[in-house]
């Protein structure tokens, strides 16, 4: 199986695009947490959150090292969110069928003569 990060890259070079044309981002990530005793905790425990965000403006570093962030296998937990890419364009991690993910590729339409 895929790490998100190479699910992403192979993504986005389908659109014959490469990772310099991402703005920002923001995911999550809803990991099972281990340690939840549902004898002892409420239901809010179950799970836990963990938050890769890339701000406009990064560095190619900072690209670099959020990406990185994305390089674990693809497991149980749940990874949503945008990532804003150059052009009008972004893409949606999304979860389909109760377990199938997929990077979604979205982009604005050209205006129409209609409204020029």
């Amino acid at each position: 199986m895929k790490t998100p990060k190479e699910q992403l890259l192979i993504r986005l070079k389908a659109e014959n695009l490469d990772s310099s044309c991402i703005i920002a981002a923001d995911l999550a990530r809803e990991i099972i947490n281990d340690a939840y005793d549902p004898e002892t905790q409420d239901e809010d425990y179950r799970y836990r959150s963990e938050h890769y965000v890339l701000r406009v403006g990064h560095t190619d570093d900072d690209r670099q090292a959020w990406l990185d962030k994305l390089d674990y296998e693809d497991d149980d937990a749940l990874l949503s969110g945008t990532v804003w890419l150059t052009e009008s364009r972004w893409l949606v991690r999304e979860e389909y069928d109760g377990w199938a993910r997929r990077w979604e590729f979205y982009a604005c339409p050209a205006l129409p003569e209609s409204v020029r």
